[in-house]
Order: structure tokens, then C-alpha cells, then sequence
């Protein structure tokens, strides 16, 4: 089994992730659905603010694991982390590459799309613009935002996720 890193606060990514992987290190928010799960779980957990991310973008430009993770990090990764032989992977709430950023479904809900996404992709050091492994997309039509964001990332998430597991698994680690 492939080690890995989940970097976010996206508890139901994660345990996609888990299903795949062995996870050998969760960096998270204190407070987060991921951190109040999985703290003490024996998985090595690290905290990330704004005080510490420059020491916790050092770790991970020094990660030895095969596979990284990121779903819902708060904060742009700096290029000198890609340098790891990690592969860099981001789970994106919308559906590349039209809606890139922070707020991609509340921009993608003030231009009235009726469909919404989840778009998991290669990272590169340009924010959202890596090679797109799995993407899709559903119907979004007269859902409160409580109910969008439930089906995005309680359900259309985790299959994302897994989908573009079984690819990167048989691409790289085979």
C-alpha cells in the first residue's frame, strides 16, 4: 500500500484517501472535522496557521512519501515544496478550469450554474492548473448552498477522490 500525506480540513476526502493509503501524516486546522477526528487516531497530526506554515512548507518540501493529498488547505503552496518526489495531488471544489481559487463555488453560484463539480488534479506551482486525473460534475439546480456544499463534499468528493486513486495507482505505482 502507497504511504501518503492529506493536507486540508475535508474529513470525508481524508478517509477516501484512508481507504487507499497508508496515511503517515494529517496536516490540518485545529478545530477542523478532520482534526476532531482523527487526533488521536495515532496518525501523526501537525497544525497549521498562519504563524507556522512557513516550518510546516518546510516538512513538506522534505516528505519522503509517494503521494500528497489536499483537500480544503487553507493556504497556496510554495514552489520550493514541489521539489519533493512527491506526487501533489488537490481535490478542487469546482469544476477546472473554469472557477479557480478559494471561493470557486460561490463564484460558479453568482454566475447561476446549474451544474457544480469536483475536479481532482495534478499540482503544479500555478494555483488550480495542473493535468486534470478525474472530474465530475452534477446538478446543482434549486439546492440551498447548505445542500450543494453536502452533495459536493459528502458525496461527489470522496467518488472523485477514489476515481482518480485508481488511476494514479495504476499510472505510478504499479
Amino acid at each position: 500500500m502507497v504511504n501518503s500525506i492529506f493536507i486540508g480540513t475535508r474529513l470525508e476526502a481524508l478517509e477516501a484517501l484512508n481507504r487507499y493509503t497508508n496515511i503517515e501524516l494529517i496536516v490540518t486546522k485545529k478545530g477542523s472535522w478532520v482534526y476532531n477526528k482523527y487526533n488521536n487516531s495515532g496518525i501523526n497530526i501537525q497544525l497549521v496557521d498562519k504563524t507556522n506554515k512557513s516550518e510546516i512548507f518546510d516538512l513538506l518540501s522534505k516528505i519522503k512519501t509517494k503521494l500528497m493529498l489536499s483537500a480544503g488547505f487553507p493556504y497556496i503552496l510554495p514552489d520550493y515544496v514541489f521539489n519533493s518526489n512527491a506526487l501533489f495531488v488537490n481535490s478542487h471544489p469546482g469544476l477546472l478550469p473554469s472557477y479557480k481559487g478559494y471561493n470557486a463555488i460561490k463564484d460558479a453560484l453568482q454566475y447561476d450554474e446549474e451544474h457544480l463539480g469536483i475536479t481532482v488534479h495534478y499540482m503544479i506551482e500555478d494555483v488550480d492548473a495542473g493535468e486534470i486525473i478525474s472530474q465530475e460534475k452534477v446538478s446543482v439546480k434549486n439546492l440551498p448552498i447548505q445542500d450543494i456544499y453536502g452533495l459536493l463534499f459528502s458525496v461527489v468528493e470522496p467518488f472523485v477522490i477514489t476515481k482518480a486513486l485508481e488511476i494514479i495507482t495504476n499510472k505510478h505505482f504499479r
